[in-house]
């Protein structure tokens, strides 16, 4: 650009002094001069030549990273692709999960009812008011004396055996209603291990938790009725 202006303004050099035109090819040398040694410098320092693209050699693969080579002889290194699975073998275990939470619920709610039964049935047989009346440490109450009094005015003795003779049929109903309800239990026990073994991942409630309370409760009715039976013949001989 400096150059262009300079070579206008000596076209117009009749219209300068000359001292103002040597000035102007003064500069117009000096910049020539300067002009070769600056486009050198510029094409060697600043500038690159763009080669042809079909004068380009492919360029190779390079790794990102340097590769290290793992130790394979140890014994605590934990594959890396373990725990990966399909989906759709994730989908089967996640609808696996879901039958077995659905059982477990299903074993809950059976228990939950065998025991309401068991309850409902030593109920209707009168075994909690028999275990209130044998649990009793400051003798019988005024209650007691009152239904003594009511049976001797009912027929006393032979009245009383007769009432004795169906405690009778009731106490072995009882028995049989607590080894029925022990054997009830004992197979749910037996059903749950089975149920575990076959899938020994099931984290649910074990049925010997869930009825835990209910299995103490039946041991002491065993235990008191035992005892009761224990007594009775003892009065008899």
């Amino acid at each position: 650009a400096a150059e262009a202006l300079c070579a206008k303004a000596l076209e117009l050099e009749h219209l300068l002094t000359g001292t103002v035109a040597q000035t102007a090819d003064n500069l117009k040398a000096m910049i020539a001069r300067r002009k070769g040694p600056a486009m050198d410098d510029n094409r060697m320092i600043y500038l690159e030549a763009v080669p042809p693209a079909d004068s380009l050699t492919p360029v190779g693969k390079a790794a990102l990273v340097k590769p290290i080579e793992p130790t394979l002889d140890a014994t605590d290194i934990k594959p890396l692709f373990s725990g990966l699975f399909p989906r759709f073998v994730m989908q089967e275990v996640e609808s696996h999960k879901v039958s077995l939470r659905s059982m477990a619920e299903g074993c809950e709610t059976a228990t939950k009812e065998a025991n309401s039964a068991a309850r409902t049935a030593l109920a209707e047989k009168g075994l909690p008011g028999s275990i209130a009346a044998h649990e009793a440490t400051d003798g019988f109450p005024e209650s007691v004396w009152t239904k003594v009094y009511e049976v001797q005015m009912k027929g006393a003795d032979w009245a009383l055996r007769s009432k004795m003779t169906e405690l009778e049929g009731k106490a072995a109903e009882t028995g049989e209603q607590l080894g029925l309800v022990q054997r009830v239990l004992d197979e749910e026990y037996a059903n749950d291990d089975n149920f575990r073994i076959k899938h020994p991942t099931f984290q649910g409630v074990q049925s010997r938790d869930s009825g835990q309370h209910f299995q103490h409760d039946l041991a002491h009715y065993r235990q008191l009725w035992d005892q009761v039976r224990v007594k009775k013949m003892k009065n008899e001989n």
